[in-house]
């Protein structure tokens, strides 16, 4: 479960990211291939509740398909209250305690260019940004609620280092074991064959690993800065602090398509 939430948490930064004077394009590097932003996600929110989209999902047919759904997974709305609300009981949080960032939000990708490129998992760094706005206290105990949980489930290990002048929170993820392989038994020249105790499919697909080695993060005033590169985090911070930075913005191809 802390997974599911720590992922939902993540998706929910990367859609609601966001800082007034300091958006996305002004803090990833100028060598970024993929960036994806939202300037305000109240605002968002308030044009999405106005459209056709959302009154289908308010509609009595959907309504009906997702209780269809829910009831062919064996679930009811009540076991799932349940399982949300034992979940916040273990992390010490109400349900008040859940925020969402409501100010920009924005998420930057570009290639790993650190000493350990070549032994890094993931081929692209990751830059996200996002504003809890008056929500920033709530979400700062949140955060600390899951880092809490993660580190008593060895989900990874927590280091505070220093750069650009702030403590920098550093998440090093623990791999999980690998189950031995379930192999059938040898045969000793018999002739009939042996039961096979272990996983009927050979090729069942296993949980795809975490990308990154290390997660990075920063409060900065109402706002979260997220990295899987302590270097580019710095540079973004360096970036706010109006030290020499080169940001999407300088790249050529930014410009082109802002002139």
């Amino acid at each position: 479960m802390i997974r599911r939430l720590l992922s939902v948490l993540t998706i929910s930064s990367v859609t609601a990211a966001g800082f007034a004077q300091h958006s996305i394009d002004q803090l990833a590097p100028d060598n970024s291939i993929a960036v994806l932003s939202v300037k305000s996600v109240s605002k968002m929110q308030d044009r999405l509740k106005n459209t056709g989209l959302w009154a289908l999902w308010e509609s009595d047919q959907t309504k009906d398909m997702l209780k269809q759904y829910m009831k062919k997974m064996n679930m009811t709305e009540e076991d799932m209250e349940k399982h949300l609300t034992e979940t916040l009981n273990e992390l010490g949080l109400e349900k008040d305690d859940v925020v969402y960032p409501t100010g920009h939000i924005g998420i930057s990708f570009s290639p790993h260019v650190g000493d350990d490129a070549d032994d890094s998992p993931a081929m692209l760094d990751m830059l996200m940004v996002a504003d809890f706005g008056e929500n920033a206290e709530k979400a700062d105990k949140m955060f600390q609620a899951l880092v809490e949980k993660g580190e008593k489930e060895k989900l990874f290990t927590m280091e505070d280092k220093d750069a650009a002048g702030r403590k920098i929170h550093t998440l090093e993820i623990i791999e999980p074991a690998e189950d031995e392989q379930a192999k059938p038994k040898e045969n000793n020249g018999g002739d009939e064959e042996e039961e096979w105790e272990g996983d009927e499919d050979w090729d069942s697909p296993k949980e795809p690993k975490f990308p990154y080695k290390n997660i990075n993060y920063v409060r900065e005033g109402s706002m979260y800065l997220i990295s899987s590169d302590m270097e580019l985090l710095a540079g973004a911070l360096d970036s706010i602090d109006g030290k020499p930075h080169k940001s999407m913005m300088d790249s050529a191809g930014y410009q082109r398509l802002s002139s």
